[in-house]
């Protein structure tokens, strides 16, 4: 049996950064040729990425917009521009894409109470995108499928059936098929790579919270309220974090991401 010790170490230095790495245009660009090679090599005419508020990342991954409590989808072509469709908020919110996109407006992503009158059906926006019927459609959403869970695994999606349905209707039920592992399978996806640049925007990220949770532990006293720590992490909002922020003590230390507050 194994011995084992408990050392008490230091915790390691501040490690507070100047300047937060940032993807830069021309990799987002690298990224599409990535996802085209991916379409090519099966036989896709069209990509659709859906996306929205907690569900963005390969939204995010392909353009840098990430949706504003609404939803967005990416229409990739085979070839051309590609058509980011966005609600009324993502219309305002459209420049942080930093791949060259045409912007579509499609109320129908907004929230409820906001306004509809200006936007076309779906059917008609991905009509004018160039899906007709025969066309060769992958939809990425959060989650591929296997065998083991579904008989027909290709055609289940967890993109919204109000989506889904109209890409269906237009290219043919069998011509639309789940792709959602070209970017999330953990071997081959196309997220699971990082080049040096992605490296530093990661790392850079990290210090940033590590300095935090430092200021956190170091600021650690009895009596001290979750509020008071949470503050000793001075995050600012930036850079995007993968989770929500949570300090709990107590009982409500296994809570997690819970919300009790009704409006």
């Amino acid at each position: 049996m194994k011995k084992i010790r408990i050392v008490e170490i230091e915790l390691p230095e501040d490690k507070t950064i100047d300047n937060y790495v940032e993807i830069n245009a021309l990799q987002y660009q690298d990224r599409l040729n990535l996802v085209r090679n991916a379409m090519e090599e099966r036989k896709l005419d069209f990509l659709v990425i859906y996306g929205d508020r907690e569900h963005f990342a390969n939204l995010h991954y392909v353009t840098g917009y990430d949706p504003r409590f609404e939803e967005s989808i990416l229409v990739i072509p085979k070839r051309g521009t590609p058509y980011l469709l966005v609600g009324n908020e993502g219309l305002g919110y459209k420049d942080v894409a930093k791949l060259p996109v045409e912007i579509v407006l499609f109320q129908t992503f907004g929230l409820m109470g906001q306004p509809r009158d200006k936007s076309d059906s779906l059917e008609s926006v991905l009509k004018d995108t160039g899906i007709e019927k025969g066309s060769k459609v992958g939809l990425v959403g959060t989650k591929y499928f296997r065998e083991k869970e579904f008989c027909s695994p290709q055609y289940s999606i967890d993109v919204p059936s109000f989506i889904t349905d109209v890409v269906r209707s237009l290219a043919g039920y069998e011509n639309v098929v789940n792709q959602t592992d070209i970017f999330m399978h953990p071997e081959r996806g196309l997220r699971t790579f990082l080049n040096a640049e992605d490296i530093a925007a990661f790392e850079s990220a990290s210090c940033i919270v590590y300095s935090g949770v430092r200021r956190l532990l170091l600021g650690l006293r009895e009596g001290i309220s979750e509020y008071e720590a949470a503050a000793l992490l001075a995050y600012a909002g930036f850079p995007p974090l993968s989770c929500h922020i949570t300090v709990g003590f107590g009982k409500n230390a296994l809570l997690g991401l819970s919300f009790t507050l009704t409006l």
